[in-house]
């Protein structure tokens, strides 16, 4: 019986000892677990560090109908005042704030039904995306676009036949050659102006259309064998580049297969490109271009500092402050380029 009783008391605990163990081990785990959570991976610095961490698109979505219905309900200009108070609420935003003020563009030309009522509610703010939006309209709505064109901008800046491009090419159906030649038949300056918009929308990557002129092994293709638009079309190809050819580990030197000529305005268009991705920490933006040992390409990734900057605040005076914050040896520079844009801007 003693023997019997011994047996069983073992056993118990044997048991007890293992429940004790597995209790442990399930501790321990769950401590480990715990703290490996908390520890953020070393992310390898490189050129994919400059992509914009843009809002959740859901949430961008939403907000597009949110802007929609105001205008419904109220007025363009309310809309507007919405945005502005959304972007100060969430900073990030302003990367899609061009977009956003698009979606009050369409939502307004809906609501009145034509170009000459919604352009009363014109408002230049995040690079004029409501202008874009009415023009893009009114060219879908016309047989032949010759007269629209020609008309259409009376009284408005640049910024309106930058829309005229964007226009042309849904009314083409992304057909480069043929938007050009329409943006030929604009005055001198409007028409380069018409060119910019075209070849923006070109590299767009949210199309209606295919996109046969985006030759993705050879970007710069589409600008050699232009004859005349060549300068816009050198800079949002230096833009699409900066955007989806991150990957290599000397970002300008994307732009050593352009005409030498052309050089700068192809990385200016990548200096553009990073000032939009780190428009709330354009320090960031300097700091890439300054990676740049000549001094040639660094001013011209500064260029494209400046011209970014004109068209999303369309301010002489922020810009001119925005040159104030750079190093003290990039101050010139980006008062040069400021120079030469002034012209074209308030």
């Amino acid at each position: 019986m003693r023997s019997e009783t011994k047996t069983t008391t073992a056993r118990r605990y044997t048991i007890m000892s293992i429940i004790v163990l597995m209790v442990i081990c399930i501790a321990i785990g769950w401590m480990i677990s715990k703290r490996t959570a908390n520890v953020k991976p070393v992310v390898q610095q490189s050129v994919v560090a400059h992509l914009p961490i843009s809002p959740d698109k859901k949430k961008v979505d939403a907000m597009s109908i949110t802007l929609k219905t105001i205008v419904q309900d109220q007025s363009p200009t309310i809309a507007f005042a919405s945005l502005q108070t959304f972007i100060a609420q969430n900073p990030k935003l302003i990367n899609r704030c061009h977009d956003l003020t698009h979606a009050i563009g369409d939502a307004a030309y809906q609501k009145y039904g034509n170009f000459t009522e919604a352009i009363k509610y014109t408002n230049d703010l995040c690079g004029s995306g409501y202008i874009h939006s009415l023009i893009v309209h009114a060219l879908q709505d016309t047989k032949d676009p010759d007269t629209i064109i020609k008309t259409i901008c009376e009284g408005q800046d640049g910024y309106c036949y930058h829309g005229i491009g964007h226009g042309l090419m849904f009314f083409t159906e992304n057909d480069v050659p043929r938007s050009l030649a329409y943006c030929k038949k604009l005055p001198l300056g409007h028409d380069a102006r018409c060119s910019e918009g075209v070849y923006m929308q070109n590299f767009e990557d949210d199309q209606d259309f295919a996109t046969p002129y985006v030759y993705k092994d050879d970007p710069l293709r589409l600008c050699r064998e232009e004859p005349y638009f060549k300068p816009g079309c050198y800079h949002y190809t230096g833009v699409y580049l900066a955007e989806h050819r991150t990957s290599d580990e000397n970002m300008f030197s994307l732009c050593d297969a352009a005409e030498s000529s052309y050089y700068t305005k192809c990385v200016s268009g990548m200096g553009a490109r990073l000032m939009a991705t780190h428009l709330n920490d354009p320090k960031k933006a300097e700091a890439i271009c300054e990676t740049e040992k000549d001094e040639r390409t660094k001013n011209a990734c500064l260029d494209g500092l400046v011209s970014y900057d004109l068209v999303e605040y369309n301010s002489i005076p922020h810009t001119e402050t925005f040159c104030t914050l750079l190093n003290k040896e990039n101050q010139q520079a980006c008062l040069d380029a400021l120079e030469v844009r002034k012209a074209y801007y308030k």
